[in-house]
């Protein structure tokens, strides 16, 4: 048996191809890959499952648990003290455990939440938006600075009372966001917007957002699949500008396809006769055990609100 070898050219390609490339950006070039496909998938994975739809909250219909985390919110926002709202989130919690609501998708929510809330609300937290006891000094000019009308203080310092107004603001974010995928995670999708077409939501935004939901995770696969196409072709990453230039074609190319599937959706449902009114194909009744769950979202309501009022006295 003859041993076969690899052509001079071949390897010299690629070696020469891999003397452009530092092993660096390479390595970096592959975690950027993989970290793109990932996203990608947990967002179809997102878009296309309610984990917790089969539980007890999951059998509540779906308007009365609109109308409950509506309820819930528009409480937080009457809610001032600390220990209201951290008493909401705990209740929020129990409601999550007692769903067995996946701790993985609960960790997500609460790592992007402070992440985005403290960096729009610690301004707020200085001396410069609240005044107040001083806590800890972020940094120091040594004299006072005046900027035409306004004078800056010689430092900036975190006080007392931003602190209490920052995680005021990182409470309340964290419990409307949590109540908002509470409601998401135990309620289909096609339910879900079916209540809200019930509840008085105007057709144009329940048929976009009919449309959004079930064509995002479609979209998503396509520029997978572009993406996969890529690499499997590629023996090696190539140069920063070379890579750029794929990226553009890519989102060329998932345009244009996007492109050519809205007028295909387009035309199909023209031909079936869709005249912009989202058709609502099943009707749920309310129960009793609907109207017990709205009753203790009321009760849950007023008891927070007591409990601030007290507090704040």
């Amino acid at each position: 048996m003859t041993n076969l070898t690899l052509p001079e050219w071949y390897t010299s390609a690629i070696e020469g191809e891999r003397e452009a490339v530092p092993h660096p950006s390479r390595r970096r070039a592959v975690w950027v890959r993989r970290a793109l496909a990932r996203l990608g998938k947990a967002l179809a994975r997102e878009l296309t499952a309610s984990p917790c739809a089969g539980s007890w909250l999951g059998r509540i219909e779906a308007r009365v648990k609109v109308a409950a985390v509506l309820l819930l919110i528009i409480a937080s926002t009457f809610l001032h003290s600390l220990g209201a709202l951290a008493a909401m989130f705990g209740a929020i919690l129990a409601l999550a455990l007692s769903v067995r609501m996946p701790a993985r998708s609960l960790a997500r929510v609460w790592l992007g939440v402070p992440v985005f809330s403290l960096a729009i609300i610690l301004p707020a937290a200085t001396n410069l938006v609240t005044p107040g006891s001083s806590w800890c000094t972020v940094w120091s000019f040594g004299h006072a600075i005046r900027i035409w009308q306004w004078t800056l203080p010689e430092s900036v310092t975190v006080t007392s009372a931003g602190i209490v107004v920052a995680g005021r603001f990182l409470l309340r974010s964290i419990d409307c966001v949590t109540l908002s995928y509470l409601l998401i995670a135990t309620t289909d999708h096609a339910v879900l917007l079916n209540a809200l077409r019930r509840l008085g939501m105007p057709r144009v935004f329940g048929m976009a957002l009919t449309m959004a939901h079930r064509y995002v995770a479609l979209i998503l696969r396509l520029a997978e699949e572009i993406h996969l196409a890529k690499i499997s072709r590629t023996m090696s990453a190539g140069s920063v500008r070379s890579e750029q230039r794929w990226a553009a074609a890519g989102i060329g190319i998932l345009f244009r396809r996007t492109h050519r599937l809205a007028c295909e959706v387009q035309n199909a449902m023209i031909s079936r006769g869709y005249d912009g009114n989202l058709q609502v194909g099943f009707r749920a009744a309310i129960c009793v055990r609907d109207m017990i769950c709205l009753a203790g979202a009321i009760a849950l309501a007023g008891v927070l609100i007591a409990m601030d009022w007290l507090w704040m006295r």
